[in-house]
């Protein structure tokens, strides 16, 4: 999660909107083949933009929990914004840019969503 403060002064920084979609973070490229791809792409776009910042994946924050990981830590001044990631797709079966995507239906089930509420849960405890 970050802080609304936070988030307010990132977009500042890159004329970003609140809001804004996917593309206007990936114009070149807003698909991914899965939450992994995305992580990682979005990581690499954070230290682009922001390469006075170390941004970590799948992060052990300190001593918290041995089994906890946050999916991307951005640390800076020893603080740090954790970010926790859901990448549901629909299907989706196409060439895009050259390149074969197959996505699979991830339709929205009632077990799924409790997945983000316990990603809450987990960044509310850590902070």
């Amino acid at each position: 999660m970050i802080s609304l403060d936070q988030h307010d002064s990132l977009c500042e920084k890159n004329q970003m909107k609140s809001g804004e979609g996917i593309e206007s973070l990936f114009p070149d490229f807003p698909i991914f083949c899965s939450e992994a791809d995305f992580q990682f792409s979005l990581a690499w776009r954070i230290k682009e933009l922001y390469p006075e910042v170390d941004v970590k994946l799948e992060y052990r924050p300190w001593d918290y929990d041995k089994r906890v990981r946050i999916d991307i830590v951005i640390l800076k001044d020893n603080k740090m914004i954790p970010i926790e990631l859901k990448y549901k797709t629909k299907r989706y079966d196409e060439e895009y840019k050259g390149e074969k995507i197959e996505l699979k239906n991830q339709s929205a089930h009632d077990s799924a969503r409790y997945d983000f509420i316990r990603d809450i849960k987990k960044l509310e405890d850590i902070i």
